[in-house]
């Protein structure tokens, strides 16, 4: 039941984004990337714009922290006494420092010399080449674009099928007055502007130089090669893109078959299909963007807009490492998607800032261990934000949580015992200083955050928040497994044991104040309504968690923090007991009923995550539909929008960021897939109408390989590879109840039964489970291919949302 290259690409090849039109905006363009380069080719052909960027585009420099009043001791002292305005002038560095940023990439354009009138285009996944048509007056310009998956360059060729004049040009003088006007401050020169390359000084850093070799071809047609090169004077980088050009130029057929290798082999890692044709052509996209910047040898994780800066404009927020939501979800898809290689340069890049994060523990804390303040550039650079992300310790702790899934997802115990746990424990030895025994003889957290939620302002802060106590859960229960595998003698273990037993619980009710209580029951609303006449009963939230003590979830907001306990933690799930699954199932109404007046794309998603992990699975797919219709551009992009026109978000900051768009990937597999605490689910929140799904080679917990079907509303058949053997568990969701289990190497079969099917693996070892034998011939995937819309992405001449109907009065 393996799939051929061919039934993928045919696949792919109907959720392409087709352009009808051209993309006139830079956030519809066609996006190309390795990882290391990273190009957005957008415009009418009028000129064809190609915007050329890479991950260490940045402009380093960063203020000393001289201040000795900056400490968390400090900054509770003042908390508790309410000197709100001296917090400000100790604690806020965003608008009196010149801080770390990503710079606004240059850009080439490419120009016939006459009109245009006509415009169609093509992306094709399967093989991550751009490509289209320019009508020309009595002449057609045809175009292909790739960025090679092991060169940092752009390949372009241009053919008219005759020879025309092409004109190509670098340029820097389109950036916006804003811009400018911030590139002035930060006293950067003028650039130097040649017919064949631009160089850009940066202060600090060496430079940057953007350049470009022409290859004539016997028919008329040109091959441009385009390179973006860092961190050195222009003779250096100059030498360096020669070099580039020469190797490329050299082997050009070579290079273009090494390209189409590499996405051949990504595409056949794993495979999903779902019976809604748009959900699965996103999640097609936006796996083709994490191959395009999540590269196993990238020199740098993915930031906030990965391998595409904006064109024009300073990057928003500065396009740096944000710790508090948004580097985590961009890898959420690396681990069910079977593509683990791709958040080595993350790992590489955490445990190369540790030493920082040590140092920044010692001055802020006054402790040992690590914290990882939130806003960062690429060498741990403080970039500044709110004070509730910035000093929020769960920053570190929630990135090692990425160290920890890695090692579920592959049971490599060297990884463990050399990477993630030493991670891992020194994050757990800040959160053991900061803790308190109190009265009740429960350690608490005395004064923190929760991220974003109320901004900056002084009620942001408080006691015990949800979020830090669930990473706290997360950490020490990761750590004394560890110590238990490994058999590590850890003279910390019996504290771990100690605050795991004692720790405080989360907030909700039932830990309130019983004043309070009373008040807030009296906001959430009365026992029942009454419609018509007749009383119709409605159930209070009252199993909600809170945001932290004495703080409910009490107004709508984009950052859901207070549940990472049940995603992505784990902590508390819907199989914990009656007590937490009601508390799941009220955090989840709380959050409806509060309602999506200010969230974003990304809180959108993250919901639908929490959705699918309480297998709500309705719910999860009208999430992940919202963010598809109103958050996405036409090219797959997150855009933050006012979304108020749709009774959505009002919640506005017009910029792209690349993790919501990897976070609704991973929605989708964890409704199709699920393996938390060492069992198997398969299909576990998928709505009633998805009849027909499949997977194939979807990573489990346990280092185990799961492809299914789906068919006729019932599960056929679950196949499972494992790579280290070992206990397999899966839930059994047959409707029979009783299971044949094939061995697929030997042909032995036997007969299985129980809520939760467990058997021992070999390592390579294949299995299958069915009521019912497979037919001879059954291929793994439904045969949908003929399902509309087909590639509903790229620019359309008809809009994909019509516009509201505007009423005459």
């Amino acid at each position: 039941m393996k799939l051929d290259w061919r039934q993928v690409s045919e696949m792919l090849a109907r959720h392409d984004l087709v352009y009808e039109a051209a993309p006139e905006e830079w956030r519809d363009g066609f996006l190309l990337g390795n990882g290391h380069i990273g190009s957005v080719i957008w415009g009418d052909g009028a000129p064809l714009k190609i915007t050329l960027d890479r991950p260490d585009l940045w402009d380093l420099r960063s203020p000393r922290l001289r201040d000795r009043r900056y400490s968390y001791a400090r900054f509770r002292e003042l908390f508790e006494a309410g000197r709100i305005a001296e917090i400000k002038d100790i604690f806020d560095f965003r608008r009196r420092s010149l801080v770390p940023t990503r710079l606004p990439p240059p850009r080439f354009e490419l120009s016939f010399g006459q009109a245009v009138i006509g415009f169609e285009g093509r992306l094709a996944l399967a093989d991550a080449t751009a490509s289209g048509t320019i009508s020309l007056p009595g002449l057609r310009i045809r175009w292909e674009a790739y960025v090679p998956a092991s060169e940092e360059v752009l390949v372009l060729r241009v053919s008219s099928g005759r020879g025309t004049h092409f004109s190509l040009r670098p340029r820097l003088d389109h950036l916006s007055a804003t811009a400018r006007k911030e590139l002035r401050r930060r006293r950067f020169p003028p650039p130097r502007v040649g017919p064949e390359s631009l160089y850009q000084e940066i202060p600090g850093n060496g430079g940057y130089l953007a350049a470009w070799r022409r290859l004539p071809e016997s028919d008329g047609a040109e091959t441009h090669l385009l390179t973006l090169l860092v961190g050195g004077d222009e003779k250096s980088l100059a030498g360096e893109a020669k070099i580039r050009f020469d190797r490329v130029a050299g082997d050009l057929a070579g290079v273009r078959r090494a390209h189409e290798a590499w996405w051949r082999e990504w595409w056949k890692r794993s495979w999903v299909s779902v019976p809604d044709a748009r959900l699965e052509a996103l999640y097609f996209a936006e796996m083709y963007k994490f191959g395009c910047n999540a590269r196993s040898d990238a020199k740098l994780p993915v930031a906030l807009h990965g391998v595409w800066s904006p064109d024009g404009e300073m990057p928003p927020w500065h396009g740096d490492y944000h710790l508090d939501m948004n580097v985590q979800m961009t890898y959420w898809p690396a681990y069910a998607a079977n593509r683990l290689e791709c958040a080595e340069p993350l790992y590489r890049w955490a445990e190369r800032l540790l030493p920082v994060f040590q140092r920044e523990c010692r001055r802020f804390f006054g402790c040992e261990g690590a914290f990882a303040p939130c806003a960062l550039g690429p060498n741990g650079e403080r970039v500044f934000g709110y004070e509730t992300c910035e000093q929020w310790p769960g920053n570190g702790a929630w990135l090692a949580h990425l160290f920890w899934l890695h090692y579920l997802y592959t049971g490599d115990r060297d990884f463990l015992r050399t990477r993630a746990y030493p991670f891992m424990r020194e994050f757990m030895r800040l959160y053991s200083h900061i803790l308190e025994k109190g009265e009740d003889g429960r350690y608490h957290i005395p004064l923190g955050c929760s991220p974003e939620y109320g901004e900056d302002r002084p009620e942001a802060w408080g006691r015990d928040p949800s979020g830090d106590l669930a990473l706290i859960r997360f950490l020490g229960s990761a750590l004394l497994r560890s110590v238990e595998e490994l058999g590590l003698d850890e003279p910390e273990a019996p504290k771990w044991r100690d605050i795991l037993a004692n720790l405080a619980p989360y907030p909700s009710l039932d830990t309130m104040a019983p004043d309070k209580r009373q008040a807030w029951l009296g906001r959430v609303g009365a026992e029942d309504i009454v419609l018509e006449g007749a009383p119709v009963a409605v159930r209070r939230p009252e199993r909600a968690l809170f945001v932290m003590q004495d703080v409910p979830y009490d107004f709508s907001h984009r950052h859901f923090t207070h549940l990472m306990c049940v995603y992505p933690l784990d902590v508390l799930t819907v199989e914990d007991g009656p007590d937490a699954r009601e508390a799941v199932r009220d955090s989840l109404d709380m959050v409806t009923l509060r309602g999506e007046g200010a969230w974003s794309g990304h809180g959108t998603v993250w919901v639908a995550a929490l959705a699918a992990r309480a297998r709500r699975g309705v719910m999860a797919s009208r999430l992940l539909r919202t963010y598809l219709d109103y958050w996405t551009t036409a090219s797959t992009l997150f855009m933050n929008a006012d979304l108020r026109d749709a009774g959505l978000s009002r919640y506005r900051c017009p910029a792209m960021t690349l993790e919501t768009g990897f976070g609704a990937a991973a929605t989708l597999m964890e409704m199709l897939l699920q393996s938390w605490r060492g069992t198997i689910r398969v299909f576990p929140a998928v709505p009633p109408d998805w009849t027909d799904a499949a997977f194939q080679g979807l990573r489990a917990e346990g280092a185990f390989l799961v492809s299914a079907r789906l068919a006729d509303g019932d599960v056929k058949w679950i196949e499972v590879v494992s790579e280290r053997g070992g206990q397999c568990c899966v839930e059994n969701v047959f409707p029979r109840g009783t299971v044949t289990l094939e061995d697929l190497d030997t042909g032995a079969t036997r007969e299985v039964r129980g809520a939760v099917i467990r058997f021992r693996m070999r390592p390579g070892g294949r299995c299958r489970l069915y009521a019912h034998r497979p037919r001879a011939g059954e291929t793994l995937l439904p045969q949908l291919l003929a399902r509309e819309p087909l590639n509903p992405f790229g620019v359309k001449k008809r809009n994909r949302l019509l516009p509201p109907v505007r009423r005459s009065g």
